[in-house]
């Protein structure tokens, strides 16, 4: 009851007609049961400071202490709720209910807890009191960009970095101040700053690069490609994927004479008295850039990328399923996970090539599945990667350039481990496994490489009256991570690997019916049918079928894709513009309903899309049909790039580039044509 009276007053707050201060967040207090219950009307109980046990960087795993006790802060977004554990007793402490759920947290220089509350625009502030059964007190918040996901301190500044809104920001940690408002590239997740406070880095799911903003003249933000650039290697006893992939293009002219020039072959060569094999394979595109850490290494600070490198095919040629992992794929499937390492005072990559990694280190047993969480180790100069895919924790050697070579150990944890802390005291890693709502105490003695470890204490977070997903759901969010599934894919896909947050990876793939963007689900798939890109399909089992099968899967029961349904329809997608429109966007949403026509197709009351075909000569020379289906406008800012194959970068360049293919944008004046662009960019 104290709970939703909380999201009521919250409501009340945002939408402007309630009493209450914005100074302040309503936060539900759920006290641990041996706790009693406060006094109305008394007053707050004094507070204490949170010593941090951290590296710096934000996390859903938060290790302080009060006096002599370890406290462990888990950011529970299934129940929005923060839980206090007692890293030592392996016991839950209080629960702190939270107004929406949280993100990412981190310790303030003045001991309070920072918690990114990803669906209100709020950094929350709360703080510990000397009870450690006592849940923590709210105080004062601070306004952000849409979706805020992680957070970082830079000397006198919070850094804020947010998803939807796609940009970082910095304010004053004494005035709160705003003082940085950096617009980036799509779906960042993962943010770091330099030890001196001079420059922050962001990784991206959704694009290939990590960004690198200048905190002290954050005009420009270089770009690092982590991607992985095309290589060569030479084998003898092992042929490698061969064959040419010019005689399956479809293109014709000059393009089709570019493409084929930049398509790699697998060759055999004669060297000395034996056969080898050199094999040279395409590029990658990195993707799944949900976690950063950075450490100290002879006096250099160096700045970790876990993430995975991506093979679409080539868009213009038709394959036997989705992507077909470039010409390679007899031998290395279509995403492989790798670790870039970026010195931090040039922002230069050092990596060393993709070729001095073992094929075992990326594809097998001891590699990591969808990194969602990294932690370095100073003392010991290793790093430590949750892999969602797999449930592994791995532990890398950081002292070399090619870290994904260098595999010290491995454990099994439970599912769903999107965070982890270090305990060096304990000599533990502290794990979120958000999915069997358990915490892992991996102890490190029990990471031993070559033998099997010892499996990790576990203390289980039982569900609250807040527990949002169905029993279906629960089981269909494990399906849809897991990797090495045959079910789903015979290559170690999962569903999140070209939907990383159920959204998109912003990639345009080789398929047998033509190039096909991958098309974002959270929020979107409530709609009825059809589904898929040409509307083919009726229902959404009939839509998975499919799609299982052109990724080679086998196939799941019906309980197994009602489940996964049951999953698809509880993502939300990112949270709505929180504010009234401002004058541009109120004249866009009149230009987008009469002058350019747009509402025709992509009407408000049927959630911006018809739900059918249409056919605006947008088909390529690969495309097997030209008819495709209305998408929804549904969040759209987010979701770039645009059309079937991705030909369009920007919001812009499609409603300039589109015109007489769909509505009316040609010959609009420049003034509206931005009012449009403003207005899609809401909803």
């Amino acid at each position: 009851m104290r709970y939703t009276r909380a999201i009521v007053a919250l409501t009340l707050c945002i939408a402007g007609v309630g009493a209450c201060s914005r100074k302040t967040i309503p936060v539900a207090i759920e006290p641990a049961p041996q706790t009693p219950e406060a006094v109305p009307g008394s007053s707050p109980p004094p507070t204490v400071s949170l010593a941090s046990l951290g590296t710096g960087e934000s996390s859903m795993v938060v290790l302080a202490t009060i006096d002599d006790h370890t406290i462990a802060y888990i950011a529970d977004e299934d129940e929005s709720v923060v839980h206090a554990i007692d890293v030592a007793d392996r016991a839950v402490l209080s629960r702190t209910a939270l107004p929406s759920r949280p993100a990412q947290m981190l310790i303030a220089p003045d001991g309070t807890l920072r918690v990114a509350l990803r669906d209100e625009q709020t950094i929350l502030t709360l703080a510990a009191t000397g009870d450690l059964h006592a849940p923590l007190v709210p105080g004062k918040h601070i306004d952000t960009a849409r979706e805020p996901l992680a957070l970082a301190v830079a000397g006198a500044r919070l850094l804020v970095l947010s998803g939807a809104g796609h940009t970082l920001e910095a304010f004053d940690l004494a005035t709160e101040v705003r003082s940085l408002n950096v617009e980036l590239a799509r779906e960042p997740r993962a943010l770091v700053a330099s030890n001196d406070g001079s420059r922050a880095f962001v990784a991206h799911a959704g694009a290939g690069h990590v960004s690198v903003v200048d905190l002290t003249s954050p005009d420009n933000v270089n770009k690092i490609d982590v991607g992985m650039a095309g290589w060569t290697e030479t084998h003898t006893g092992r042929r490698f994927g061969a064959g040419s992939g010019r005689a399956r293009l479809l293109m014709s002219g000059l393009d089709a004479v570019e493409q084929a020039s930049s398509h790699r072959e697998s060759l055999p060569m004669m060297c000395g008295t034996g056969m080898f094999h050199q094999t040279t394979f395409p590029s990658r595109q990195a993707r799944q850039g949900f976690a950063l850490a950075k450490l100290t290494i002879d006096k250099s600070e160096r700045i970790f990328s876990p993430h995975v490198a991506v093979a679409t095919g080539d868009a213009l040629t038709l394959s036997s399923g989705y992507g077909g992992g470039g010409e390679e794929a007899a031998s290395l499937p279509t995403e492989l996970f790798d670790i870039d390492v970026i010195e931090s005072a040039t922002g230069k990559k050092i990596t060393g090539t993709a070729g001095s990694v073992p094929v075992e280190a990326r594809i097998g047993s001891t590699a990591c599945h969808l990194p969602r969480a990294a932690v370095v180790d100073q003392k010991r100069q290793t790093l430590l990667v949750s892999c969602i895919g797999n449930s592994k924790l791995i532990e890398y050697e950081a002292r070399t350039n090619v870290p994904t070579a260098k595999v010290k150990r491995v454990s099994t944890i439970p599912a769903g481990a999107v965070a982890l802390a270090l305990d060096d005291a304990r000599d533990q890693a502290v794990v979120w496994s958000q999915y069997e709502r358990a915490v892992a105490f991996v102890s490190r003695a029990d990471l031993k490489k070559g033998e099997s470890p010892k499996e990790p204490s576990l203390l289980s977070i039982p569900r609250g009256e807040t527990f949002v997903l169905s029993d279906a759901a629960v089981l269909g969010r494990k399906l849809f991570h897991a990797s090495s599934n045959p079910k789903i894919a015979h290559d170690g896909r999962a569903c999140a690997s070209c939907h990383p947050d159920g959204r998109d990876d912003g990639l345009v793939w080789s398929t047998p019916e033509g190039p096909r963007q991958t098309i974002t689900l959270a929020g979107r798939v409530t709609h009825e049918a059809p589904f898929g890109w040409r509307g083919q399909h009726a229902t959404l089992k009939e839509h998975m079928v499919s799609t299982m099968k052109n990724l080679g899967g086998t196939g799941l029961s019906d309980d197994e894709h009602e489940a996964l349904s049951a999953y698809l329809r509880s993502l939300r997608g990112p949270p709505p513009v929180l504010r009234s429109l401002t004058e541009a966007e109120t004249r866009g949403k009149l230009v987008f309903n009469d002058q350019a026509g747009c509402a025709g197709c992509h009407a408000e009351k049927t959630r911006f899309t018809d739900h059918d075909v249409h056919n605006v000569q947008s088909a390529t020379s690969a495309d097997r049909q030209g008819s495709f289906i209305t998408p929804s406008l549904v969040r759209v800012a987010e979701t770039a790039p645009y059309f079937h194959d991705g030909r369009y970068a920007t919001l812009g360049e499609l409603l300039r580039k589109s015109d007489g293919k769909m509505g009316n944008t040609g010959n609009l004046p420049p003034d509206d044509l931005s009012a449009l662009e403003a207005y899609l960019k809401t909803l």
